[in-house]
């Protein structure tokens, strides 16, 4: 838009005219002198074209303005909400959770970025959905499944989630658990992990079984994710598994480092274990 030339009126320095405009910055000559203004900012509230159908066109920018500071503010605030979330977050050490696909659709799990964790087999609440009340914002979602054909030893890590940055499990009545809108992966074929080389090896591999979600602690899921980070077949990849890694640490409150709380190939009653009846 041309405006040297154009009238001008300030709030406080009255009538002048616009000498030059450079990018964002308008200069105006006042009887006063000389002053320099952001544009179009300056005509939020201090300046006033004489030329009304201009003028209009500016409005038209500085309501644009507005509404693109707004953008701004409430993105701020809502990283300082989730930095207030991960650092008031009482941290569980078993809020992990891995999905066998006994419900769930391998091809909506990576559409849509969300798993069901199926519903109650037996007690007062058969039949409803299960209540992932373990599940935060620090829970990473293993997907997980058993080639058909093959015996349960065989099943595989294909992908992996962090939940939604909001999440509360425990108030999550239908069953479905939200991914994180960035931290999610697929794994390519070439990149995914035996599964069952991260627990003990005992009668649990025999089978599944008919439960959803099981849950296991979270120094195994560091040790996953680190694992995973290994396997990434690009550089790219590596860069984006990483920030994945180091983001799980931040919100677990955890260190990286190969050092674990007992073996993580130890009891399996305290690794992976049904989800709880409740």
């Amino acid at each position: 838009m041309q405006l040297v030339g154009e009238i001008v009126h300030h709030t406080k320095f009255g009538e002048g005219k616009v000498s030059d405009k450079a990018d964002r910055i308008l200069t105006i000559l006042f009887p006063v002198g000389e002053k320099k203004f952001y544009y179009p900012d300056a005509f939020e509230k201090h300046l006033t074209l004489k030329n009304k159908r201009k003028q209009q066109q500016i409005n038209k920018l500085v309501d644009n303005l507005v509404e693109e500071r707004k953008r701004c503010e409430n993105i701020k605030l809502e990283k300082q909400k989730a930095y207030e979330r991960i650092w008031n977050l009482k941290v569980k050490p078993n809020s992990q959770a891995a999905f066998g696909f006994v419900n769930n659709s391998i091809e909506n799990a990576f559409s849509l970025w969300t798993l069901s964790t199926g519903v109650y087999l037996s007690g007062n609440q058969r039949g409803l959905p299960r209540v992932p009340q373990r599940i935060q914002l620090n829970s990473a979602c293993l997907l997980t499944i058993c080639p058909d054909g093959l015996t349960e030893k065989y099943r595989k890590i294909i992908g992996v989630f962090m939940a939604r940055n909001d999440f509360d499990g425990r108030l999550c009545r239908d069953g479905i658990i939200h991914s994180h809108e960035k931290y999610r992966i697929k794994l390519e074929s070439s990149e995914e992990l035996s599964f069952w080389n991260y627990f003990v090896a005992d009668a649990a591999t025999d089978n599944w079984g008919n439960i959803e979600i099981r849950y296991f602690c979270n120094k195994t899921m560091q040790k996953i994710l680190k694992d995973i980070r290994e396997k990434a077949v690009t550089l790219e990849r590596r860069e984006f598994f990483d920030e994945f890694y180091r983001y799980f640490l931040r919100v677990n409150k955890l260190l990286d480092t190969d050092e674990c709380e007992g073996d993580i190939f130890g009891n399996q009653e305290q690794d992976i274990y049904e989800g709880d009846i409740i």
